[in-house]
């Protein structure tokens, strides 16, 4: 009997460690069911047919001709010296009546590939079919790049305009650049947001580019600001978060069922330390019943579905509001996740994007309105034969800065030229670096970089 009862407790008590893993994955299960209601209830998609851009009809749709274009241009492309002549045509530097000459010939030489770009960017939807299976995810991965590459062959053509002096019609071309960025931002998930943002950025550029080689010419200053005052607002990041739930609920259902090294390298671009603490991630008791306990495996993943379910639900509702404000709740958000956890490693990496895609957002607004500043300023140049020596002279009601709420810095330069900019995330008080990718500031006349000198 006493040797029965030997082998009897060990056996009992493992059965009440199994017992008590099963309940908890159980409700673990049940709060992903809970937050998944609460994400119907709020109507955020679970699943990518619930997409916006997934009922886009066939006749409205523009990914199939970025597709084309992009054929196009992979069977007829830029040499690297003609790439070497679009840079420099997009830049400030003097060019050549024959380097012009140049960049026109190689332009017209894809003419094809050119009238396929415009006539894609009068389509008014772009569907964004992603699926898990390895050609969506190539499709996932190159439709964005796509998009980015045409804007940038959009941009290079305005600046040939430019060099010409045909600056109303280059402004034009440009503006054509935001549909692009439109169709980027109707990509319902933050990569699709990201290059919408990059988008933006080249296009503002551009501006920029056209500004700083036209001068104070009336027909120039016109054409920006009303191109830029009319320009679609950017995307919304509530939306791209909300889009980014189904692709992920996706991506929680294949980590459950691919088992521990499926989950610790594959969240956060296999960096799991990036976004929490390192020592979470290193060889131990809890790590090795992840590894061979299933079901506490299971239980962990739930609780970081859960966990990443109720943090965007909640970034959803505030990701649109003004800088300050959001950034303060996204502090708010961060602060709730306990780092030691790992079950929050997934939410937490998604906060830590949230913080930069805020960021990038704030840039982007914040250069419109450095761009439509700077054309009254050249007006009030070509005007009066001299620069402002504050904002408000040149326009009485000056644009706020997104990132302070406050109006946009000014700086008239003693050698007859101006800097416009915003504070940024750190609320600099002087003119950003020029060589800083990101910055939401207009220099004229602009210094050539470094890197552009001869």
């Amino acid at each position: 009997m006493r040797r029965h009862l030997r082998f009897a407790i060990p056996i009992a008590l493992l059965a009440l460690v199994f017992l008590g893993l099963y309940s908890q994955e159980k409700a673990a299960r049940r709060e992903v069911e809970r937050e998944q209601a609460r994400c119907r209830s709020a109507s955020l998609p679970l699943t990518q047919s619930e997409w916006p851009s997934a009922h886009v009809s066939a006749s409205n749709d523009a990914a199939p001709d970025y597709e084309a274009m992009a054929a196009q241009l992979d069977a007829n492309d830029f040499s690297e010296a003609e790439y070497d002549l679009l840079d420099r045509m997009s830049g400030t530097k003097p060019v050549t009546a024959e380097e012009i000459s140049r960049v026109r010939h190689a332009f017209e030489k894809r003419r094809l590939v050119m009238d396929t770009l415009f006539r894609t960017v009068e389509m008014p939807g772009y569907a964004y079919g992603a699926d898990l299976s390895p050609a969506g995810l190539e499709r996932d991965i190159l439709g964005p790049a796509r998009l980015r590459t045409a804007a940038k062959l959009m941009r290079d053509y305005a600046m040939l305009l430019a060099r010409e002096g045909r600056y109303g019609e280059a402004a034009h071309t440009l503006a054509l650049g935001y549909r692009i960025g439109s169709h980027t931002y109707s990509i319902p998930t933050i990569m699709g947001y990201l290059t919408g943002d990059a988008v933006d950025h080249i296009v503002s550029v551009g501006f920029q580019r056209l500004l700083q080689v036209a001068g104070p010419d009336p027909v120039a200053t016109r054409a920006v600001r009303n191109a830029t005052g009319s320009a679609p607002a950017p995307g919304s990041l509530a939306y791209a978060l909300a889009g980014s739930i189904a692709t992920d609920e996706g991506w929680f259902t294949a980590v459950r069922a691919g088992g521990y090294g499926e989950f610790s390298s594959g969240f956060a671009y296999g960096d799991p330390g990036r976004y929490t603490d390192p020592s979470l991630w290193k060889p131990g008791l809890s790590t090795f019943a992840l590894r061979f306990s299933p079901t506490t495996y299971r239980t962990m993943v739930y609780g970081a579905e859960a966990a990443y379910l109720r943090t965007v639900r909640d970034a959803v509702t505030f990701a649109d509001r003004p800088y300050a404000e959001s950034q303060a709740e996204t502090a708010r958000l961060k602060a709730a996740l306990n780092p030691r956890r790992r079950s929050n490693a997934y939410a937490r990496s998604t906060v830590s994007m949230l913080e930069s895609s805020l960021d990038r957002r704030a840039y982007t607004l914040a250069s419109r309105s450095v761009l439509l500043a700077s054309t009254d300023v050249l007006e009030y140049r070509a005007r009066t034969g001299r620069f402002p020596d504050r904002l408000e002279q040149a326009m009485p009601h000056p644009p706020e800065d997104p990132f302070t709420g406050k109006r946009l810095m000014y700086q008239r330069k003693q050698t007859n030229g101006f800097v416009i900019f915003s504070a940024g995330p750190e609320g600099r008080s002087a003119p950003p670096r020029r060589e800083d990718m990101y910055q939401a500031a207009f220099y004229y006349p602009r210094t050539p970089l470094p890197s552009e000198r001869p």
